[in-house]
């Protein structure tokens, strides 16, 4: 999961004494580990477990490089509307977007994770422009005793007993994974078919000759889309292409730079996007808010889908991006 996303209600509680609970209001019974570790550049903790009655709650705390946040921030405290390239250029850079699984297994039987919350934690000096940070960092720097002046990823995940009742804990360990990593996209000249283009990749610095073999347009079924309140666009431009020599362990998309057209509103209101659509490793999706459609392609040739669409579109403008799986994960004895 990522620092900024918020998947679950908080659980801690602002009033004294600290307390951790799962999905009751009875505290949880803390075990404090103050298991410290590098993996991939980085500081990590994991501070303490809590065992409740439904499940065990774990945090994690990654520790984030002052100096690093002040040259982010000196880079990208803006106020003007960035590009959605320059989007993806910032995110790519920020030292606070950090994607990973946890894995947790208790007297060496798995528990299945049924959901985590992470947020960020920055140096006051160092917070950009109008920005703040959340409420609950502070009690949670103050519990933990991490140092205030450094940046912190504090992450916490539940994960429900797989008994009927709380095991008696002998043994606990924790595997983290790193998950796949977009570089950003930048613009390519996609040829007529037949024809050829030379790409870079960001990730080995090679060039690959992309060639595309076939081009057609295509109408999405309209059923998939299960609102009767809008009209949706169902027109679409599927691109099949190879890449000389492929890139075995890497994705790559070619996604279109439009967004695509907006549903009609049969009732007068504006309606949402439903042009995202993009190829990523061996699979094509269409998608929208109320309907998807999948094009399988496993390596050569691979398949890219534009944006939807009223009409069938003259030109597509591509963007092409790389993402690596980055292979990164790291086991840990806890208990």
């Amino acid at each position: 999961m990522t620092p900024h996303e918020t998947v679950t209600k908080s659980d801690i509680d602002h009033s004294a004494p600290w307390k951790v609970t799962y999905d009751s209001s009875r505290a949880g019974k803390e075990l404090s580990l103050n298991h410290t570790f590098r993996w991939c550049g980085r500081n990590w903790q994991i501070p303490a477990i809590y065992l409740c009655g439904k499940g065990l709650v774990v945090d994690f705390a990654a520790e984030v490089d002052p100096e690093q946040i002040a040259h982010f921030r000196k880079k990208w405290n803006r106020t003007e509307r960035l590009s959605r390239e320059a989007q993806q250029q910032m995110d790519f850079e920020d030292p606070f977007i950090w994607d990973y699984e946890a894995q947790i297994s208790v007297n060496g039987k798995p528990l299945s994770l049924e959901d985590g919350r992470g947020i960020c934690y920055e140096p006051e000096d160092l917070l950009a422009d109008g920005c703040e940070n959340d409420p609950e960092c502070a009690p949670f720097l103050a519990h933990y005793g991490l140092d205030p002046k450094k940046g912190w990823i504090l992450n916490r995940f539940r994960f429900p007993w797989v008994t009927k009742r709380a095991p008696t804990l002998k043994t606990l360990t924790a595997t983290l994974t790193r998950r796949r990593r977009w570089h950003p996209a930048c613009p390519v000249d996609v040829p007529a078919v037949g024809d050829s283009t030379e790409v870079t990749s960001p990730i080995t610095g090679k060039t690959h000759i992309l060639k595309v073999t076939d081009l057609q347009q295509l109408t999405m079924d309209p059923t998939v889309f299960q609102d009767a309140a809008a009209e949706f666009p169902t027109c679409y431009t599927q691109l099949t292409y190879t890449l000389s020599p492929d890139l075995p362990g890497i994705d790559v998309s070619l996604s279109d730079r439009d967004p695509g057209d907006r549903p009609r509103s049969l009732s007068g209101d504006e309606g949402c996007c439903a042009g995202i659509v993009q190829e990523s490793g061996d699979s094509a999706v269409i998608g929208g808010a109320d309907g998807s459609i999948a094009l399988r392609s496993a390596g050569n040739p691979h398949s890219a889908c534009s944006a939807l669409r009223f009409a069938p579109a003259e030109s597509i403008s591509w963007n092409i991006a790389f993402s690596e799986d980055p292979r990164q994960s790291i086991w840990l004895n806890l208990l």
